[in-house]
């Protein structure tokens, strides 16, 4: 994946649009009891410093009302 570009610890999903209280969203999926490794909280502690919403999400349902919350303040 390095050699593809990948950053270690970027989340998964980047929605780069600002919802007025924060600057974009980025979305960390996550299976089961997977939680983010050390590598990946100190990314998105970062990114929450930058000004941006971080959330590791589990399910698809969270997904959708997570995506469908911060789009509702988003200009267009």
């Amino acid at each position: 994946m390095k050699r593809m570009g990948v950053v270690p610890g970027i989340p998964d999903l980047h929605i780069p649009y600002t919802n007025g209280e924060f600057l974009s969203l980025y979305v960390e999926l996550k299976a089961g009891s997977n939680r983010s490794t050390a590598v990946q909280v100190e990314v998105q502690e970062e990114l929450i410093m930058a000004g941006n919403m971080v959330v590791e999400i589990n399910s698809f349902d969270e997904f959708k009302q997570l995506v469908d919350g911060y789009m509702k303040n988003v200009k267009k």
